[in-house]
């Protein structure tokens, strides 16, 4: 068997190649702009308890929850939290 050179590649073949070639690429931006996005989600989504009910506010359990879910610590959340730091350094110094 033998090689036969054809010639130099026509203009309507490397054509396709590049347009195939531009696919692909187009494919993969689309799939990872479809990746970001999923990541950006997970990384945003709240955190919550597997069980019970969410705490509510006013209490040293709401403020965690604002904390952990990276939200804004309330006012009745912030003064629970005083409250509670008051109370467990006079228990540490008392004991």
């Amino acid at each position: 068997m033998s090689y036969q050179y054809k010639g130099p590649a026509t203009d309507e073949a490397v054509s396709a190649d590049e347009d195939a070639i531009r696919a692909k690429l187009a494919s993969l931006a689309r799939l990872e702009a479809e990746v970001d996005e999923r990541i950006a989600r997970i990384r945003n989504a709240p955190v919550f308890r597997a069980r019970g009910a969410m705490p509510s506010c006013g209490t040293h359990s709401g403020y965690k929850t604002h904390i952990i879910n990276k939200t804004l610590v309330c006012a009745p959340c912030r003064t629970a939290r005083a409250l509670y730091q008051r109370e467990y350094r006079a228990r540490k110094v008392a004991a």
